[in-house]
């Protein structure tokens, strides 16, 4: 028998009790009594639809479903009409005596040595006994109809599983995960291999390995989905949920990886070290009494400004996570796009049934496909419209730092980080507007030097690297950059943690001694107070003394890096003793941001509305609950690092608005 798409013709020879022949007729709604849907009562009888009902029912329900007006109860045989004409009697397995019939099945699987035919359906029966009272209790019924494949094929499924499993393991997610304990390993070179490194190793392994399990189920169910809907003959036949334990345990773990990853993150960034370095001279005044000049205060406007903007971008996003999810439920539950998870192979069939069973492995491939179908377009959206004539939010931050002539030097390790140089060149930034406007004048007339922090390079990139480099950035490139790794000496490490982070952690402390953990969590930290505000001046002159020595000597302590370097994101080795920068010409400081973290969030964020949506059957509540976690992140996330930002830069909390 085939196995073309189109339906199975079963038929009924019918007899009543006198074994009086009552002619054929087609099997639809027979042996349903849990009822169907006209529309849906037959597509059972189409190749590769599994279909399966269930209720419970009493004595009266049952006889009101039956017809005696021929000789009391009748008896069926059934057929399975061939292409031929020919009649092919049913096999049928009873699992108890005859009495009523409470669970009727069938089972159609494919050959194995030829795939486009079937085995004679099996029809199996199981019978309960129902006592003749209205008091009589209910009684399960069911009917089901199931399309299975061979126990080879769904061998060779679960055998090619694996192999792609282990293969994109080894070869996307091992090289990843050493890459990234190297890394870690490179910049702390001096520090013991302990407990820390094989704590990092551990989650960087759970986050990396947990990708690419979330990489493999977006393969294989992408693959199912178009193999069940497109395939011309059905030769292949959906697994049904109780074969996929696999399948579902292998979300589980890639969800478990990816949530651990995330809070790694999540950490590391509301606790990096962050400090702006204001690079404006003050104004000569007169002192009391006007006798002679003193310098005046510096305003602190600018600062507040560039705090606030930085604040913003904490948070901020490529892709709008309420968008997403909102336009996820209009397509699978609104445009009824959850319907090509139903086990049919028709693929222009989108409409909804009660009984045609789902596969929850077909429900995470067409969410998944959606949720990167709108990913992808939102991160186009940004990239070719957006960043290109709105501008990019962490290139308009850098513009702020120059107007404001201030500095950002960001720490997310130890020794190293990033700075952002933002030293103009007018006399002051607290300025008039049309002085300001001027100079911008002057800079797009190319009167005023770049704005990067060495500006004297000149020639081809071979010269200026002295033969060691063929290709790269060009000398404009780097006279105007202002982004770089920075790698800072230990002695200025150890100066900045006595000099401002021990008066930032004792007031902390007492903070929380005074107010308690809870409350000093909840409403941040307090108003800095005078010495720390003295620690902080003192601790800016050190990081430009710093800086100063590095302009001068910039041939040696500053790196224009190699090809590798900029592909690898490789830092300057910790055992430096200088401080060291590296141009940086991909924004690398967004990855202590959620904005150079969009790959990691759209992964969770889809891993976990797949794997909602996928046993819960429900779009409306998959991506309401992924959008209350997602509200919880960005509210961690910006409240802490608010706290964070407050207690680095020494900015009243009540200032970051």
């Amino acid at each position: 028998m085939s196995t073309s798409a189109a339906p199975l013709a079963f038929v009924l020879s019918v007899y009543d009790i006198n074994g009086t022949w009552l002619g054929m007729h087609n099997w639809t709604l027979q042996f349903q009594v849990c009822g169907a849907r006209i529309e849906e009562a037959a597509k059972w009888t189409r190749f590769g639809v599994n279909y399966a009902s269930s209720c419970s029912i009493d004595l009266s329900g049952l006889l009101a479903q039956l017809d005696f007006s021929s000789n009391g109860p009748r008896f069926y045989d059934p057929y399975l009409l061939q292409a031929s004409g020919e009649l092919y009697p049913l096999p049928i397995k009873l699992l108890n005596k005859p009495e009523i019939g409470s669970s009727i099945s069938t089972t159609e699987q494919i050959q194995p040595g030829a795939r486009n035919r079937i085995y004679p359906p099996l029809l199996t029966m199981q019978y309960s006994a129902m006592a003749n009272s209205p008091r009589a209790p209910s009684l399960p019924a069911a009917f089901s109809v199931t399309y299975t494949n061979p126990p080879q094929l769904t061998g060779a499924f679960w055998y090619s599983w694996q192999t792609m499993l282990i293969v994109l393991l080894i070869l996307v997610g091992g090289p990843v995960w050493v890459w990234r304990v190297l890394l870690y390993m490179r910049q702390k070179a001096n520090a013991p291999m302990d407990l820390e490194l094989l704590l990092f190793a551990g989650i960087s392994a759970a986050d990396v390995f947990s990708f690419t399990l979330a990489l493999v189920l977006f393969l294989v169910s992408f693959y199912w989905l178009v193999l069940i809907k497109l395939q011309e003959g059905v030769l292949l036949l959906m697994l049904p949920d109780a074969q996929l334990h696999n399948f579902w345990v292998t979300v589980v773990l890639a969800l478990v990886g990816q949530s651990l990853g995330l809070l790694k993150m999540l950490y590391e960034q509301i606790s990096v070290d962050i400090f702006f370095l204001d690079w404006e001279k003050p104004r000569r005044v007169l002192a009391k009494g006007g006798g002679r000049e003193e310098p005046g205060p510096v305003s602190a406007w600018r600062g507040l400004l560039v705090a606030n903007e930085w604040n913003e971008l904490q948070t901020a996003r490529l892709t709008c996570p309420s968008f997403t999810l909102i336009f996820m439920v209009f397509i699978l539950q609104g445009a009824n796009m959850q319907a090509a998870a139903y086990i049919n192979p028709d693929q222009n069939d989108y409409s909804s049934y009660a009984n045609v069973q789902q596969s929850m492995l077909l429900r995470f491939g067409i969410a998944a496909v959606w949720f990167l179908v709108l990913g992808v377009a939102q991160v186009l959206w940004k990239v070719a419209v957006v960043h290109r004539f709105a501008g990019h939010p962490l290139h308009g931050f850098i513009d702020l730092l120059f107007l404001a002539n201030t500095s950002a030097i960001i720490l997310n390790e130890r020794h190293s980080g990033y700075y952002l140089h933002g030293r103009n060149q007018m006399h002051h930034s607290d300025t008039s507007l049309a002085e300001l406007n001027g100079s911008l004048l002057r800079e797009e007339e190319g009167l005023v030097a770049g704005r990067g922090l060495i500006t004297g390079y000149t020639g081809s990139v071979a010269s200026i690297s002295g033969g060691l480099l063929a290709s790269g950035p060009d000398a404009a490139a780097l006279n105007d950059n202002q982004v770089f790794l920075m790698h800072v000496s230990p002695e200025l490490r150890r100066r900045y943690e006595s000099t401002l982070l021990s008066q930032v952690e004792q007031a902390a402390q007492e903070q929380r001694a005074n107010k308690g953990a809870v409350t000093s969590a909840v409403r941040g930290p307090s108003r800095p107070r005078g010495s720390s505000m003295s620690a902080s001046a003192s601790i800016a002159e050190a990081f430009k003394a710093a800086l100063d020595e590095v302009e001068r000597n910039y041939s040696t302590q500053v790196i224009i890096p190699t090809y590798w370097q900029r592909m690898f994101r490789l830092p300057p080795t910790a055992a430096a003793s200088s401080t060291l920068l590296t141009h940086d010409f991909h924004a690398g400081f967004a990855s202590v941001l959620f904005y150079g973290q969009e790959l990691r969030l759209f992964v969770f964020e889809a891993l976990l509305f797949c794997s909602l949506h996928m046993t819960l059957g429900n779009a409306a509540v998959a991506g309401f609950v992924t959008l209350l976690v997602q509200r919880l992140l960005a509210v961690v996330r910006r409240h802490w690092g608010e706290n964070n930002l407050s207690r680095k830069t020494l900015v009243d909390r009540h200032f970051l608005i």
